[in-house]
């Protein structure tokens, strides 16, 4: 390398780090011309787990090896490789030395002429240190995702492609659920009487009547467990609305005008119609003024009432007697302690969905929003999302406590949207977080 140490003076020839220039000698003959196939792929894998499922959906790989520590277990990731092999080295996070050690008897163990890639976006700082001194030595492609730019960055050369969308919800919560399952998938034809053809009318009016209805919310909660429906009789002069329930399921609403005039709703068969005037309602609401961001791409997914519940634990043989009865009475025992598993629920989600990059959880409150609402679903958000994850409060009426406005400003996941412009804030917002 020729150079001048001063404007004035002569340059002079200066020589170069021998690893320089083993680097650099070796990334020149680095076949760049597909990037998107690997032979095997070394993921550096933390506590958050996004960075390295970007990376197994990214590129195309025969084995997926995760370089993490004992405090975080990869085993998660094997649900997501379903062609490929996977592996786990198991590595000191803060010594770079046992990291690149570590990775480099791993690659001694591979055929010559393989093609490695280095997913270096997980993980801690010095993990990355040690990663990409043994991706330097194998000559192999390291790369970053920038999730919050949506793209993947080579580090080699420093060229860019886009992040390859998350198509669906279950991805997400697959990904950071551990030991929950989805026991409802959230679809909304499975939604009873969903397609009256008044439902989507009678939930239009509801918005439209929604301070009246928030007087009825007390006494509604009497009726609205979903495990022991009852029927009821409610009728409330001031508010203008009555409803009711009859033993044949036959669900009723009248709307009273200030004219004396009256708006009646009938509907057969609707056995939750009390949890549905209690806030289903807006759940609905939201997930009609959310439809036309699905038809036009913004929104890749959405699911409303999406359930998540613990796995059902597997219970040893019961070791019973040697009669038909003791055999049969350990039988029923089991079978019921498995049954009551399957109803454990861990979490509803009243509304979420993906851009194909993040996950947002839409939490809907009919009534009053109060400061537990917040810390509940700042925690969902986390959990399900990750640090990327979003969230949004949506109220019908606007918070009045000073606690409940300040948490919303101080949550830096959450955002909300309430009272009389709920549906253009809505949009706004969709429109902002989907901005191409």
């Amino acid at each position: 390398m020729i150079a001048s140490p001063h404007p004035n003076k002569p340059p002079k020839v200066i020589s170069l780090p021998n690893d320089w220039l083993e680097w650099h000698g070796k990334q020149l003959n680095i076949d760049t011309s597909n990037s998107t196939k690997y032979d095997v792929i070394f993921h550096l894998f933390g506590e958050q787990r996004m960075p390295s499922l970007l990376g197994v959906l990214q590129f195309t790989s025969k084995v997926h090896v995760f370089v993490n520590s004992k405090k975080y277990p990869a085993e998660v990731m094997k649900q997501f490789i379903t062609d490929g092999g996977f592996y786990e080295i198991p590595v000191d996070p803060f010594d770079p030395e046992s990291v690149r050690t570590s990775i480099l008897r791993k690659i001694e163990e591979l055929p010559e002429n393989v093609r490695i890639g280095f997913n270096l976006t997980g993980g801690t700082k010095l993990m990355y240190a040690g990663a990409l001194n043994a991706c330097r030595n194998v000559n192999a492609t390291p790369f970053y995702f920038d999730s919050e730019n949506n793209k993947v960055i080579f580090l080699n050369d420093f060229k860019i492609e886009s992040i390859k969308p998350i198509d669906s919800v279950e991805t997400f919560i697959k990904l950071n659920g551990d030991d929950l399952i989805i026991t409802k998938n959230g679809s909304w034809e499975d939604i009873s009487n969903i397609n009256h053809p008044k439902r989507r009318s009678l939930t239009l009016k509801l918005w439209q009547y929604r301070s009246r209805v928030a007087k009825l919310y007390r006494e509604l909660c009497n009726y609205n467990d979903e495990k022991n429906l009852k029927t009821f009789d409610i009728k409330n002069n001031s508010a203008g609305i009555s409803l009711s329930l009859k033993g044949n399921k036959q669900a009723e609403i009248i709307f009273t005008d200030r004219k004396g005039e009256d708006l009646r709703f009938t509907f057969d068969e609707w056995h939750d119609f009390a949890i549905y005037i209690s806030g289903g309602w807006l759940e609905e609401y939201t997930y009609m003024l959310l439809e036309p961001f699905v038809s036009s791409g913004h929104i890749k997914d959405i699911r409303i009432g999406l359930e998540v519940s613990f796995k059902e634990k597997k219970k040893p043989i019961t070791q019973g007697g040697n009669s038909i009865s003791d055999q049969l009475s350990s039988l029923l025992s089991d079978q019921k302690e498995f049954q009551n598993t399957l109803t454990d629920t861990y979490q509803e989600l009243d509304i979420v969905f993906t851009d194909g990059k993040k996950l947002f959880i839409i939490e809907c409150k009919a009534g009053n929003t109060k400061s537990d609402h917040i810390m509940k679903l700042d925690n969902i958000v986390r959990y399900f999302g990750g640090i990327q994850g979003k969230g949004v409060l949506a109220s019908c009426f606007m918070p009045n406590s000073n606690v409940v406005k300040k948490k919303i400003a101080d949550a830096m996941n959450l955002d909300s949207v309430a009272g009389r412009d709920f549906s253009h804030q809505l949009e706004s917002y969709i429109k902002r977080i989907t901005r191409r």
